[in-house]
């Protein structure tokens, strides 16, 4: 899991063609079952804006080696172009305040 903060957007590089999956939870507090957003940008250009709600995970899901509490988990697919290709992931300014933990899988169809 890679954290993203206000002050730390996180950036790979990506080999397609490819499908991959990201997965992300929100450090959550007690109840806290709010909104949180994402931007995710291809080589620099303006993709998408994520948005999910925060639910309380079913489970005691906390970030290993600490206390920290997370959100249960949402996905989305994003298909990579042939090519080398950066992929970032900001906070959108609705999200400053919130720290998001994003994964990448490299999703197989089967």
């Amino acid at each position: 899991w890679y954290l993203i903060s206000d002050i730390s957007p996180l950036q790979f590089k990506i080999k397609g063609p490819k499908n991959i999956r990201f997965i992300s939870r929100k450090k959550i507090f007690e109840d806290d079952n709010q909104n949180y957003s994402f931007i995710l940008r291809e080589d620099g250009k303006y993709i998408s804006r994520y948005s999910y709600l925060a639910n309380s995970s079913n489970f005691d899901a906390k970030i290993k080696g600490s206390s920290t509490n997370v959100s249960s988990y949402n996905s989305s697919f994003y298909n990579v172009p042939k090519g080398i290709h950066y992929y970032t992931f900001l906070l959108d300014e609705d999200s400053t305040k919130d720290d998001i933990y994003i994964k990448l899988e490299n999703y197989e169809n089967k």
